[in-house]
């Protein structure tokens, strides 16, 4: 009985939890930042208008805003900050200090992706720092992922699954819903800020006022028929 549910419990929070909190985060991020918003709808709109249906993963490489802003979301506000402890299974040095084997280590993947990889003006949603001045993707600058998903044999085994969902989640949001702030006065939830996060595990939105609403009436019916080819 006690398997039973710590599998159903690691799949809710590996599988299923991570990519809606993520996708959280994604939208604090463009209510916080509409010029971001803008800027990555316009792309998106341009593909959707080529195909006429929502993207998908074939077409990340004529969508290099969007992946700026995926690399982004992953930087600025790493959904496991200090990832998951783990035990040396031989002795190891680092910067002069021995490190004996069964010690637990902790990466601190935000120092990494805020500080160490990507300043200044860490604190700053900008995915203009992934892009070369043409506007393509600068692959020259670590994608934030290699420190998002952990570290060496204990890495996430699903972190292509993970990114291909929120890709997917991301680019359906910015071609079919405005996102913003909410004007309704009932909204009893905080106004969203930057800082105001969740503690465990996982770094969590607190509840925050927000509008989502259809770009376009037509765009509703588009994402159920591509809800219904998905699943």
């Amino acid at each position: 009985e006690s398997t039973v549910k710590n599998v159903a419990a690691v799949t809710s929070i590996g599988g299923v939890e991570t990519i809606a909190t993520t996708l959280s985060i994604f939208i604090l991020a463009m209510v916080l930042n509409p010029d971001v918003l803008k800027k990555a709808q316009k792309e998106v709109d341009e593909v959707v208008k080529q195909k006429g249906e929502l993207p998908d993963l074939n077409d990340e490489e004529a969508l290099p805003y969007v992946a700026a802003v995926m690399r982004e979301l992953l930087r600025w506000r790493p959904l496991a900050p200090i990832g998951i402890p783990h035990r040396l299974s031989t002795d190891d040095q680092y910067q002069g200090y021995h490190l004996p084997a069964g010690s637990l280590v902790i990466g601190n993947a935000w120092w990494v992706d805020a500080i160490k990889l990507y300043g200044p003006d860490t604190e700053a949603f900008k995915p203009e720092r992934f892009l070369l001045n043409d506007g393509k993707l600068n692959k020259t600058i670590p994608h934030p992922e290699t420190s998002a998903f952990g570290f060496g044999r204990r890495i996430c085994p699903g972190s292509h699954i993970a990114m291909s969902a929120v890709w997917i989640g991301v680019v359906s949001m910015l071609a079919k819903l405005h996102i913003g702030r909410s004007t309704d006065e009932t909204d009893e939830r905080e106004e969203p800020h930057e800082t105001a996060f969740g503690g465990g595990g996982l770094l969590t939105p607190l509840p925050f006022k927000c509008s989502l609403t259809p770009r376009a009436v037509e765009g509703v019916e588009l994402v159920r028929s591509t809800s219904v080819s998905y699943y």
